[in-house]
C-alpha cells in the first residue's frame, strides 16, 4: 500500500542548508503551488487542534483539580466530586483559571505544532542564537513597545466603533488575582510561557514553513495568524502589527531567540505597569513613556516595516507569488480555522441593543 501523500509530502530540502539561505527564485522552483497546498493544511490543522487543545486542556485540569479540592478541603462530595462547593470557593477558581492557563500555553502550543512542523518536513534549526548584538536588540526594545502601543490604539478605536454598532467587546482579564498562588502561574504563563511558545509556533514553525514562498509573505501571513490566534477582534488589531515587526526580526536574525526576548521584555513591562496603574506617580511617568516611545519608536518602526515588507513582495511578484493568496483561500481546512476562530471570537461579543 502506497503513502498517502495528502497528509505526507516528500520534501527535497537540499541537506544542512536553511530555506532563507536559497535565493528566492531557488526557493520557489523547488516549492511550488502544490507544497504550498500542503503547507497550509499543516498550518491550518495546527491551528485548529490548537483551538480544541485550549478547551481540552481546560477541563482536563478542572476533571484533576475537583477531586484534589473535595479531598483537601475535607468536604462531601456534593454533585460531581464536589463540583457544588469547589465552585462556590473563589480561591479554587482563580488557581484552577491559572493552572489551565499554563497548561493551555504549554500543550496547545507545543504538541499541534512539533506535529505540524513534522508533517511539512521542517528540519532546519529554529533558534540560532541571537543573531545581532546585544546592543541592536536593546534597541528594538523600545520599538516593540512602541508599535504595541500604537496597537493599542487601534484596539481602543475599534472598540469605539464596535460599541457604536451595539456589539460590546469583552477582552479576557489578565489582571493577576489577590490568590498568590494563582497570581504566580499567571506570571509565569503571561511573562515566561507564552513568548516562549508563541514565538515557537508563529515565528518558528509558521514563519519557516511559509518562509519557503517569500520572506514578506511569510511575515505577513504568520502575522496575520498571530492576530487571530487572539480570537478577538481587538486584540488582532494589537497583536497583527506587533506580529509583522516580530517577523521581521525573526527574518532577518534567522533565530526566535531575541523575538522570544523583546515578547517576553514587552509582556512584562505591560504587567508591571498595569499592576502599578493604582499608583497616581508610576501613572503619571507611565503614560509619559509610552507617548514618547509611541511617536517616535513605535511609528517609525511601523513605518520601516511597512517599507520593507512593501520592498519584499515586490521583489517577490515576478514570480507565483500573486496566486499565494487565491491557493490559500482554495482549501478548506483554511476556511474551517477561520471559520472556528470567528465562532471563538464571538464569545467576547455582548450585544446591547
Amino acid at each position: 500500500m502506497g503513502k498517502i501523500r495528502w497528509f505526507r509530502q516528500k520534501r527535497n530540502d537540499p541537506p544542512g542548508r536553511s530555506t532563507a539561505d536559497m535565493p528566492i527564485g531557488e526557493r520557489l522552483n523547488q516549492y511550488t503551488p502544490e507544497t504550498l497546498r500542503a503547507d497550509s493544511r499543516y498550518a491550518a490543522f495546527g491551528m485548529i487542534v490548537s483551538l480544541l487543545m485550549g478547551y481540552v486542556c481546560t477541563y482536563a485540569v478542572l476533571l484533576v483539580a475537583l477531586p484534589v479540592f473535595a479531598l483537601f478541603s475535607g468536604t462531601e462530595s456534593v454533585g460531581f466530586l464536589g463540583m457544588e462547593s469547589a465552585f462556590s470557593s473563589p480561591t479554587f477558581i482563580v488557581v484552577v483559571n491559572a493552572l489551565a492557563m499554563v497548561c493551555s500555553t504549554i500543550f496547545s502550543n507545543l504538541i499541534p505544532f512539533s506535529l505540524c512542523r513534522r508533517a511539512a518536513g521542517l528540519r532546519e534549526k529554529l533558534c540560532n542564537g541571537l543573531g545581532m548584538p546585544v546592543l541592536y536588540l536593546l534597541g528594538l526594545f523600545p520599538v516593540v513597545l512602541g508599535v504595541n502601543m500604537w496597537g493599542g490604539f487601534f484596539s481602543s478605536w475599534v472598540s469605539d466603533l464596535m460599541q457604536r454598532m451595539h456589539l460590546v467587546p469583552t477582552e479576557p482579564d489578565f489582571s493577576l488575582p489577590d490568590v498568590p498562588a494563582a497570581s504566580i502561574l499567571m506570571t509565569l504563563s503571561i511573562v515566561v510561557l507564552a513568548p516562549i511558545f508563541e514565538e515557537y509556533v508563529f515565528r518558528g514553525v509558521l514563519l519557516r514553513i511559509f518562509q519557503r514562498y517569500g520572506d514578506g509573505f511569510a511575515i505577513l501571513l504568520s502575522g496575520f495568524l498571530f492576530g487571530m490566534a487572539h480570537a478577538n477582534l481587538p486584540q488582532f488589531c494589537s497583536a497583527f502589527p506587533i506580529g509583522l515587526v516580530l517577523g521581521y526580526i525573526a527574518v532577518r536574525s534567522h533565530s526566535i531567540l531575541p523575538t522570544i526576548l523583546l515578547h517576553l521584555g514587552n509582556n512584562l513591562f505591560v504587567t508591571l505597569t498595569t499592576e502599578l496603574a493604582f499608583n497616581s506617580v508610576v501613572a503619571g511617568i507611565g503614560s509619559i513613556f509610552n507617548g514618547i516611545i509611541s511617536l517616535i519608536p513605535g511609528l517609525g518602526g511601523l513605518l520601516f516595516i511597512g517599507y520593507k515588507l512593501f520592498l519584499m513582495l515586490e521583489d517577490e511578484s515576478g514570480y507565483y507569488c500573486g496566486k499565494r493568496a487565491k491557493i490559500l483561500l482554495r482549501s478548506w481546512p483554511v476556511w474551517l480555522m477561520i471559520g472556528l476562530y470567528v465562532l471563538q471570537s464571538l464569545r467576547f461579543l455582548v450585544w446591547q441593543g
